[in-house]
């Protein structure tokens, strides 16, 4: 291999080897805060969306006043509230399990989008029952199916996400700022449910929850841009030649440090 070719291939091997140093703490906030434009600014909006539109949908609210909702829409008696309570939670638990079976087979995105849509579907029969004057099973079921779909995509599937378009250089201070969005999000919805409710009626909050969630299926859909094939070949035959050449370097290290009767025995067994 002549010198200059030895010093390109040494030189690609460690940019592909070696990690790039780390940034500093304001570097990373630039970074997270205020994005290159283009992908970096795309990956970014859609990590830290995902940390909002999860709380966003009222999440929080249904966990935290369950009992309220449904006494509102008709159960009084305090032991049937109680084991409707008791029932939410129970198909919450098990929709989650039902999540771990489900994110690996059918993907991340499409149980994020399906729990979105479903999730706003179960906020309208919230509404309907109070639309209704009270329809007590038809709010039972909204608030289930609403534990549900939170539990089968938004709920497991929305960090998990985030995690994965945020950069390598700052990825741990990116889940850092998603995760103070996504509770900051939460403790809004859960101290501002009573008072809202009471401005807008039951039925007209549970309809703003379910536009709120309709608005997030829309965003997450409209932002899968699917990579470009060409790209992709590129990609790919960049890390092929990487790979290559770092091969080549390891043999031929491997031959500089092996001795000359084990290089003379391995000539003559590949001459035979």
């Amino acid at each position: 291999m002549r010198p200059h070719a030895r010093w390109q291939s040494a030189r690609l091997t460690s940019a592909a080897v070696c990690p790039p140093p780390p940034l500093s703490t304001a570097q990373q906030l630039r970074r997270v805060l205020l994005p290159a434009a283009g992908a970096p600014r795309a990956l970014m909006v859609a990590g830290l969306g995902a940390a909002f539109w999860q709380q966003a949908t009222g999440v929080e609210a249904a966990v935290y006043y369950t009992p309220e909702t449904l006494e509102r829409a008709g159960i009084t008696d305090e032991s049937s509230l109680l084991l409707a309570t008791v029932g939410v939670g129970a198909v919450k638990v098990a929709f989650i399990v039902l999540a771990a079976f489900l994110v690996e087979r059918c993907g991340r995105v499409r149980l994020l989008l399906a729990s979105q849509a479903s999730i706003a579907a179960s906020h309208l029969l919230i509404a309907a029952s109070f639309f209704g004057g009270g329809i007590t099973w038809l709010a039972l079921l909204g608030q289930c199916a609403f534990m549900g779909a939170f539990s089968l995509g938004a709920g497991p599937c929305s960090m998990m996400v985030a995690s994965e378009l945020f950069p390598l250089q700052v990825r741990g201070f990116a889940l850092g700022v998603a995760t103070l969005v996504n509770r900051t999000t939460s403790g809004t919805i859960a101290l501002t449910f009573l008072s809202l409710s009471a401005a807008i009626t039951p039925a007209g909050e549970y309809c703003l929850f379910a536009a709120l969630a309709l608005a997030c299926a829309r965003v997450r859909r409209g932002s899968r841009a699917p990579r470009a094939p060409r790209d992709v070949r590129r990609r790919l035959r960049a890390l092929r030649a990487r790979a290559l050449v770092h091969g080549h370097l390891l043999l031929a290290g491997a031959r500089a440090r092996a001795p000359r009767a084990a290089r003379a025995r391995l000539s003559a067994a590949r001459a035979r």
